[in-house]
């Protein structure tokens, strides 16, 4: 017997999430996620604003989480969350530390550099470790975009 189809999804929208590269490291972030009741590791992620750019939502990403600034940005691709029952589709960028901006990392979060051999490890999200598969699939193939900024 088929299983009847539920019309009910989240309605997420388009998101970013950003490889951000600091002499080496990788920037991640750690912060509270009421929702699993703990703090998860993850890649910079940001939702894209109405009329927001992909790229203008990373870079405000980077900034506000972060306290940092970014050059060379790079396009790897995007993927569907979950389409199951989201209709989030991420944006994978990357880019790398150009400075820091003034003001301090929003509120809860702390940011944590990390070594790349040690990503698959730490980050404890589906967004991140799939925007980190599509990352290196591109890398690998030299197929990214690259963003003007």
């Amino acid at each position: 017997m088929a299983e009847e189809a539920d019309a009910h999804y989240v309605d997420r929208g388009p998101s970013v999430v950003v490889v951000l590269v600091d002499h080496g490291a990788v920037v991640l972030v750690q912060q509270w996620r009421e929702a699993v009741g703990a703090e998860t590791v993850e890649l910079v992620q940001e939702r894209l604003e109405p009329g927001e750019s992909a790229l203008d939502a990373a870079i405000r990403g980077v900034r506000e989480e972060c306290a940092l600034r970014a050059t060379r940005w790079r396009e790897h691709g995007s993927f569907w969350a979950v389409p199951a029952y989201s209709t989030q589709r991420a944006h994978v960028l990357s880019a790398v530390v150009d400075g820091r901006v003034p003001g301090s990392a929003g509120g809860e979060t702390k940011v944590v550099h990390c070594d790349p051999a040690d990503l698959d490890v730490l980050l404890d999200d589906a967004v991140s470790l799939a925007g980190l598969a599509l990352y290196r699939r591109s890398a690998a193939s030299a197929s990214a975009s690259v963003l003007s900024r």
